[in-house]
């Protein structure tokens, strides 16, 4: 151990700065005492130098704090600290440094008055120049400082009230006798006012700690003049007031520790410094709660606190601190309210403040009421009341703004409760506010009769009192007025206002259920819309309301009220209003059922009775639910959603909605009005004259869509109202037997059988090609009626989902295989063209099933799944189940060994029917199987294709084999049938789709891409199918998309036999044939056997289509296949790895294709000789080998992640603008997108963009004038700009102009903001405005979706003259 004098002697003389790191291990180690170290400053610490004393004061207190700061770093000690700093140590320690308070005091104050002071700065100098002469003042201060930081850690050295086991013993010994020796210090020497702000924090944090463990002792406290006996009176403290002299010995007998809130009195006031202010605010709030003051006390506290009311304070740009206005206004109105004694004089200077304030100051004060009021107390409030009402009256009923408002309606809500919580009957203002309110709603239209109804709102929430006075004021003068209006355009403010008040109400009761009920989601909800400042406050005693507890104050107006409401209901006019009323009405009566609901229906409770009993409420709803199926009820078909939704959804503390028999109205009385517009089958009218009563049709076409209109109503209105589990149950029984019927084959043949009010009426004759027409209308509407029924189920599935019911399961587990026969119902070997298609096989239904069964196969577990996947393997691939490995699949078969089927359907084999419709219809049902094999997880099994001969023994050799029966199936079809109706082209995309999906589920769950048969599989597939040129076109397109679905498989898995499979694309395909458009020199050359120039056009294509491929199937971000919930192996990090291999790539290519091209420009001399087109127009279709790349590239873009997309776009930004002008719309889209991420990257750079290499503003403004110009072109109609690629350059347009989001809400232009300037969009302006303005482009567009975006663009592009 080295001699601790030296360290010691060395810190003195300043050899160090901090404290000397050998003292503190030796302290730490045991190897010197606290004493031992006390012992060698002794010398030091009485020296007659001050600088020596200053600097060993230091070093004792520096050793203090590194040991008992909870806040610093210290290494383990070999002993306790509580044997280092023994009880008498820490009340030694206490002693010295409360007495070297005054020692620092006098030391700071010779420094001030000394040359070496620092110069005193003006509140405009600069912060630095400000911290550099506050530096130097606490140097000169340092003695003061390090006693004060000393005694602030060792005032925490306190006896806990328990210490928990097994922790070390706690530090202690700073007692009563400590306290109140620093205090008397603290008080007797230091003046803050005379120190800098720094300094003053310290002292504010000592004073701060004392309080918050010294809180009894400093009730004790007595300063040392007031223990000196017979020291005469101050002359200053002679002249009090003659009013307080009688009776000053008893308020100090009732004053707890008067000279310690003395002195902390005279020590803090005129404090202005935003961070000692937030300190000293919670010591306010402390000792205004805590202590038992005079009114002596009480005054100076109120000035001490109220003249920073209200904070105007607005925190400096380079604040360190972070200390904003809105901490402040917190903190001081903490210690606002913190005591009902402040009551007397803080009403008098908040209702000042409220009726002389504006702006932020009104809105605190009106924050500060409702946080007050309940502390002041109800006596307070009593005596204020009339004053509150009248200034809040003004800012209810003449609102400068909503916020103002809302607070100002909330403060009278507070106000109300303080009042009369408990309270019966209200008396005094409240009768006041009531009538006040009837007369401005005696005209119920005005905009004061709209106030009024909020602060009868204020009554309803406030308490059971006010509520009941409220509601039965308001709704006798209402339903008098409603019954004889004065003008019946009257009733739709009434009914609005009626409703707006029960609305109120309702919340109140569902408010209430919720803090029975402990539903801490409906709780948070229910809080999150009822905060301060919402306009909706409600207090906590609304948690123990109830209807009747509030004296049941609808009862009275019931009868009334119905009759109002059917009234309204009927009424075209306000109908809306009476949605409303309704809502609310069905709400409270749900409400005030409470847990006796059913023995209040049955007479057996009259408190507990419900507002509406059965009949009631069945007979309201009828008459709303009336309107979801009417095109009359289509202006309010939304609110009578939303109203009906309450039924479902509301519910009490003790009774779910399921059993509540006021929520079942909507099974009986609901859904049957919903069923009775839901057709078996549609099919129309016999006879013309019974067809819809004032609709004279002769037209099955307009009868039809009618029946769709019913249909969809219906339909949407039961996906909103029946997703509650006791709802969903009868529902799917009811829809899923309307999708059989629908469903079922036709036994009809159009030969021999008439169709209903088509072939077989009462009509005279029509001509075939009408009956064609029409045959061909039904069975579209049919097919539109299936998909309905499936979608409302898929819809309402994935609502019960998002809301994590757990009934679904039960349907999960037997609703896939009625899908699956209902689908195979619709086979018909007899079928004899598309048009006979049953509706069941239709591709577009079979879509809809295929997307139901997959959502209700991932709700399956592991071995449902596979046993379904047995199942399934067994209908589609006869006597072949799937393949799992260490276990045995067990399903049976969908189709019945009797049924017809069980020999004809084999979807994946030859068939020996030689029906192409029967053939076709049996592909379809393929997208079912799937389904479920894309929705299955790996664990399931492996679906197996090939005969059962051909047993696999591991599941790659199952995957394997079943995806080469794929890729020869998928490929089998596609040219086999030329037709051109619609039914085949969509059964062909459905049974490709269904091929594709199922490759790459099996590709990525259980192929080894490691194995060579896989590899030889790809190689042969490749050779024979995508290579050879001969191939045909179709064939060969279909086969590239199965390698890039295969490649899409692989890539999600970042294998790197993915990057080998897209390399060989960009080599044999890109690269290939950008290398036999070179030599041509770009020139397309007509020849008689339609090659050009060494080029197949179609191969051409064929590469174009391939990197359209590219960027819409591997590249894509979400397909909703390839995801973790279905069962994939999805890496992190895959995209980066993709685009990161993919960009560079494409790049390349396009830089070497880009300089050949440049190269053959420069060379080429157009003259008569020249064999090409020189007229022609960009839009045509040319050979160029640039277009293959920049179509990729403009395609992958929308899925670049957006990291990369800013570190790449200064190297793609010259393709962007010229894939604005390629032959492909979605390239133009996609380039459109890309310069409006760079747009809105640049504004968001702003004056930091000199910190990056890459600014995207500039590269914009070197060529604007060409994006512009490009732009503006795909903003017209035509063969590449569709809608989607017309609003992407709009957007784009808008995105160049537009000023950054901060500028447009200041109003102001920051010159260091990011964007365009002035001078880059000024001289476009013009051509901009004049092309948005031409007929058929811009605001003129057909489509309504591009003329918003285009008045958007033409708004900005307006503005820049004004800028």
């Amino acid at each position: 151990m080295s001699d601790p004098a030296q360290p010691i002697r060395a810190y003195i003389v300043g050899s160090f700065q901090d404290l000397p790191p050998s003292l503190i291990d030796d302290l730490a180690a045991s190897n010197v005492s606290l004493l031992g170290i006390v012992r060698l400053l002794g010398e030091y610490l009485t020296s007659e130098d001050q600088d020596i004393r200053t600097r060993a004061v230091q070093l004792l207190s520096g050793f203090t704090c590194h040991f008992l700061d909870p806040a610093s770093t210290r290494q383990p000690t070999k002993q306790p600290l509580a044997s280092i700093f023994t009880i008498q140590a820490v009340r030694t320690l206490a002693s010295f440094f409360a007495d070297k308070i005054a020692d620092g005091v006098i030391i700071s104050d010779n420094f001030v008055r000394s040359a070496n002071a620092p110069e005193v700065l003006p509140d405009t100098a600069p912060r630095a120049r400000k911290n550099e002469v506050e530096q130097k003042t606490l140097q000169g201060s340092a003695m003061l400082v390090s006693s004060l930081k000393a005694l602030t850690v060792l005032s925490t050295c306190k006896a806990p009230a328990e210490v928990a086991q097994g922790a070390e013993a706690p530090v202690k010994g700073f007692g009563q006798e400590q306290a109140h020796a620093v205090a008397d210090a603290l008080f007797t020497h230091v003046v803050p006012a005379n120190h800098p702000q720094s300094l003053r924090f310290i002292i504010y944090r000592l004073l701060d700690s004392l309080v918050a463990h010294h809180r009894v002792a400093l009730k004790a406290f007595r300063s040392s003049s007031d223990e000196s006996t017979s020291t005469p009176t101050q002359p200053m403290e002679v002249d009090t007031s003659a009013d307080e002299s009688s009776d000053a010995a008893t308020q100090s007998e009732r004053c707890e520790g008067k000279p310690f809130l003395q002195g902390y009195v005279k020590m803090v006031q005129g404090e202005k410094d935003p961070r000692n202010l937030m300190v000293l605010f919670g010591v306010d709030k402390v000792l205004l709660t805590e202590w038992v003051m005079d009114r002596a006390l009480t005054e100076k506290f109120f000035d001490i606190t109220f003249c920073y009311f209200p904070i105007t304070f607005r925190p400096p740009p380079d604040d360190p601190y972070g200390i904003t206005s809105d901490d402040l206004k917190i903190a001081l109105r903490a210690a606002i309210c913190a005591s009902p004694a402040m009551a007397p004089l803080g009403y008098p200077l908040l209702l000042e403040k409220l009726s002389a304030a504006g702006g932020p100051a009104k809105l605190d004060t009106l924050r500060t009421l409702i946080a007050a009021m309940p502390v002041y107390g109800r006596a307070a409030a009593l005596a204020n009341a009339l004053k509150l009402w009248e200034g809040l009256k003004i800012e209810i009923f003449h609102a400068t703004d909503d916020e103002t408002g809302d607070l100002a309606v909330d403060t009278l809500t507070m106000l109300l409760q303080v009042l009369y919580n408990g309270v019966d009957p209200p008396e005094g203002i409240a009768p006041k506010m009531v009538h006040d309110c009837l007369v401005e709603l005696e005209e119920p239209g005005k905009s004061l009769a709209k106030a009024g109804i909020r602060v009868l709102n204020c009554m309803v929430r406030a308490s059971a009192s006010t509520a009941y006075l409220a509601v039965y004021g308001f709704m006798d003068q209402m339903i008098k007025m409603f019954a004889d209006p004065e003008d019946l355009a009257q009733r739709t403010p009434i009914l609005a206002g009626i409703g707006e008040l029960l609305g109120a109400l309702a919340k109140v009761y569902r408010f209430a259920e919720a803090a029975k009920d402990g539903d801490e989601a409906n709780i948070n909800k229910n809080a999150a819309a009822s905060q301060i400042g919402s306009g909706q406050l409600l207090p906590k005693a609304a948690k123990d309301r109830s209807y009747a507890g509030d004296n049941r104050p609808l009862d009275p107006f019931l009868s009334d009220l119905l009759n109002c409401l059917s009234n309204g209901l009927r009424s075209t006019s306000y109908r809306r209003s009476a949605m409303l009323v309704f809502s609310s009405v069905v709400s409270i009566s749900i409400l005030s059922a409470g847990n006796s609901l059913s023995s209040a229906i049955q007479g057996n409770d009259k408190s507990a009775k419900p507002l509406l009993d059965f009949d009631e409420l069945s007979f309201l709803t009828r008459e709303v639910s009336s309107l979801l199926t009417s095109s009359i009820g289509d202006d309010v078909r939304e609110e009578a959603l939303c109203a009906i939704e309450v039924i479902s959804s509301e519910r009490t503390a003790t009774t779910l909605a399921a059993s509540n028999p006021t929520a079942k109205v909507i099974e009986e009385v609901v859904l049957p009005v919903l069923l009775e517009k839901l057709p078996d089958r549609i099919e129309p009218f016999d006879d013309p004259e019974e067809r819809t009563t004032g609709n004279a049709m002769d037209d099955t076409e307009a009868e039809l869509d009618l029946i769709k209109a019913n249909i969809r109503r219906s339909l949407g209105a039961m996906s909103r109202l029946c997703v509650a589990p006791f709802l969903f149950e009868a529902v799917v029984v009811k829809l899923f037997t309307k999708l059989e019927l629908c469903c079922r084959p036709s036994a009809r043949s159009t030969a021999d059988r008439g169709v209903t009010g088509v072939t077989d009426t009462r009509e005279e004759g029509k001509a075939d090609s009408t009956l064609r027409d029409q045959l061909r209308a039904l069975q579209d509407a049919n097919v539109g009626y299936a998909r309905g029924l499936i979608l409302t189920l898929q819809t309402m599935v994935d609502l019960k989902r998002q809301n994590g019911h757990k009934d679904l399961a039960k349907y999960a587990h037997t609703l896939p295989s009625r899908l699956v026969s209902l689908t195979l119902s619709g086979l018909d070997v007899k079928a004899g063209s598309e048009d006979e298609l049953s509706v069941a096989i239709h591709p577009a239904v079979v879509a809809e099933m295929a997307a139901l069964l997959g959502t209700f196969v991932k709700l399956l577990d592991t071995n449902r799944q596979r046993e379904l996947l047995a199942s399934l393997n067994k209908t589609f691939v006869s006597g072949q189940s799937s393949f799992v490995e260490n276990g045995t699949a067990e399903g049976a078969s969908l189709i019945k060994a009797s049924s017809p089927l069980a020999h004809s359907f084999a979807p994946f084999g030859s068939s020996d029917l030689s029906n192409a419709t029967y053939e076709m219809a049996s592909r379809n049902a393929v997208a079912l199987l799937s389904a479920a094999v894309v929705a299955c997880a790996p664990a399931a099994g492996v679906v197996v294709l090939f005969p059962a001969s051909e047993a696999p023994t591991t599941k790659h050799e199952a995957a394997l084999g079943s995806l080469s029966c794929l890729l020869d199936w998928s490929l089998s079809n596609v040219e086999k049938s030329s037709a051109k109706h619609d039914t085949v082209k969509a059964s062909q995309a459905l049974q490709l789709s269904s091929a594709f999906w199922t490759v790459t589920s099996l590709t990525n769950k259980f192929v080894d891409e490691t194995s060579q048969p896989f590899l030889d599989v790809l190689d042969t597939f490749w050779g024979t199918h995508i290579k050879p040129t001969s191939t045909p076109s179709s064939t060969r397109r279909v086969a590239l998309q199965i390698w890039m679905w295969i490649s899409r498989a692989l890539v999600v898995k970042s294998s790197k036999l993915s990057e080998a499979m897209l390399n060989r694309v960009l080599i044999e395909v890109f690269d290939d044939v950008a290398s036999k458009t070179l030599p041509s020199q770009l020139i397309v050359q007509s020849v008689g056997d339609g090659k050009k120039s060494g080029l197949d056009v179609e191969e051409w294509k064929f590469a174009r289509a391939a990197a359209r491929d590219l960027s819409t199937i591997v590249g894509v971000s979400e397909d909703g296949i390839v995801t973790k919930e279905n069962g994939f192996t999805v890496r992190l990090l895959w995209k980066q790895k993709l685009f990161s291999f993919l960009l560079p790539r494409l790049l390349d290519s396009y830089s070497s294709a880009a300089k050949l091209t440049h190269g053959h420009q420069q060379g080429h001399v157009h003259g008569e000789n020249c064999n090409h087109d020189h007229g022609k127009e960009e839009e045509e279709e040319e050979v160029d080998a640039k277009t293959i790349y920049l179509v990729s590239l403009a395609g992958l873009l929308p899925s670049l992640p957006s990291t990369m997309l800013v570190e790449r776009l200064e190297g793609l930004f010259p393709l962007l603008i010229q894939a604005l002008g390629l032959p492909d719309s979605k390239a133009r889209a996609a380039a459109s997108n890309a310069i409006t991420v760079a747009s809105e990257v640049g504004k968001k750079l702003g004056s930091a963009k000199d910190k990056f290499s890459f600014d995207p503003t500039a590269l914009i403004a070197a060529h604007l004038a060409s994006i512009v110009s490009k732009l503006l072109v795909n903003t017209e109609p035509s063969k590449y700009t569709p809608s989607l690629t017309r609003i992407a350059a709009l957007r784009t347009l808008t995105s160049l102009a537009s000023k950054p989001a901060s500028d447009e809400e200041s109003g102001e232009i920051n010159k260091e903001s990011g964007g365009l300037e002035h001078h880059h969009l000024h001289p476009l302006r013009g051509v901009v405005l004049k092309e948005l303005g031409k007929d058929g482009k811009g605001i003129d567009d057909k489509v309504r979706g591009v003329r918003s975006y285009a008045v958007d663009a033409r708004d900005v592009w307006f503005a820049i003259s004004e800028t």
